[in-house]
C-alpha cells in the first residue's frame, strides 16, 4: 500500500514535470533563442519513459492489491464456514450424547419392567404351586 502511494506521488510529479517540459519545448520551438529544443525533447522523452514505467508499476500494484483483497475475502468466507462447521459439530455431539442418554434410560426402564414382570410371574408360579400342593 505504501509503495502504491509512493508510485502515485511519483506519477503526479512526473506528469507535472512533463507538462512543464512540454510548455518549455513549445516556447523553445516558437522562439529558438530561449533554449535548445533538442535537449528539452530528450529530457521530455526521459520523463515520458519514467512516467510510463511508473504508471505500469502503479497498475501492477493496483492489480496485486485487488487480488490480495479478493484473497482476504475468500479467507473470511472460509473462516466463517469453518466456524459454522465447528458449531454444527458441537451441536451434533450434544445431540448424540442426548440420544445415547435417552436410549440408556429407555433400556434401563425396559430392564426394570422385565424384572418386575419376572417377579410377578415368579410370585404367580409360587401361588399356583401352593394351590396345587
Amino acid at each position: 500500500k505504501e509503495k502504491y502511494e509512493r508510485l502515485m506521488c511519483e506519477v503526479h510529479s512526473l506528469e507535472s514535470e512533463k507538462q512543464a517540459l512540454a510548455s518549455e519545448l513549445e516556447k523553445a520551438q516558437v522562439d529558438p533563442t530561449k533554449g535548445c529544443s533538442v535537449a528539452i525533447k530528450r529530457k521530455l522523452e526521459k520523463v515520458e519513459e519514467s512516467l510510463a514505467r511508473a504508471r505500469s508499476e502503479t497498475r501492477k500494484h493496483q492489480q496485486m492489491y485487488r487480488q490480495a483483497e479478493q484473497e482476504a475475502q475468500k479467507c473470511k468466507v472460509l473462516e466463517r464456514k469453518i466456524q459454522d462447521l465447528k458449531h454444527a459439530k458441537v451441536a451434533l455431539i450434544k445431540k448424540q450424547r442426548e440420544d445415547a442418554a435417552r436410549h440408556k434410560e429407555f433400556t434401563n426402564q425396559k430392564t426394570r419392567e422385565i424384572q418386575a414382570l419376572k417377579r410377578k410371574e415368579k410370585n404367580a408360579d409360587k401361588k399356583i404351586s401352593k394351590m396345587e400342593a
